[in-house]
């Protein structure tokens, strides 16, 4: 959250902080009435990260999900604009020692609602066959995929109107 190019991100979108930024998908996703969250230890994240689903953020469905689906890592990263991403390749070759993910458990598997950026550098890496050794957590809860999409859609109608 202190790094460089995610304090330019989030103030220019007009925020005044990380939270702040944050606090704005917490609130759309009402994942604060979501109970039963529980934290896992991610034993190997170079094999598990990879089948994690993308959240459900406008950005990312435009250019990675069918409605309805939410998009592997594993296929997200075949994207050029991943690819190529600048923040994913820096971090394959700086990833973390430690890192932690939120997810919600989905019928389509574990939807990530914050790392997507940290996703794609490891499921890029394994691609590449490049290890990426960090210990990593995801804080989990259980939520419908179409309950995820339903939020989305609202999102994308409102942001029209916007």
């Amino acid at each position: 959250e202190g790094l460089e190019h995610w304090i330019k991100f989030w103030e220019e979108k007009g925020f005044s902080s990380w939270r702040e930024w944050r606090q704005q998908y917490i609130d759309y996703l009402e994942l604060d009435k979501i109970a039963g969250w529980h934290l896992y230890k991610i034993n190997n994240p170079m094999k598990s990260v990879p089948s994690f689903r993308g959240g459900p953020y406008v950005s990312w469905r435009e250019r990675h999900y069918k409605d309805g689906t939410f998009a592997t890592f594993r296929e997200i990263v075949q994207h050029p604009h991943i690819r190529n991403h600048d923040v994913v390749n820096e971090m394959i070759e700086h990833f973390p020692e430690e890192t932690h993910f939120v997810g919600l458990i989905t019928e389509q598997g574990v939807v990530i609602i914050e790392g997507m950026h940290r996703c794609c550098a490891l499921a890029l890496a394994a691609e590449k066959k490049k290890n990426i050794q960090t210990n990593a957590v995801v804080a989990l809860a259980e939520v419908s995929a179409e309950q995820l999409w339903e939020k989305l859609r609202e999102r994308i109608k409102s942001e029209k109107h916007n």
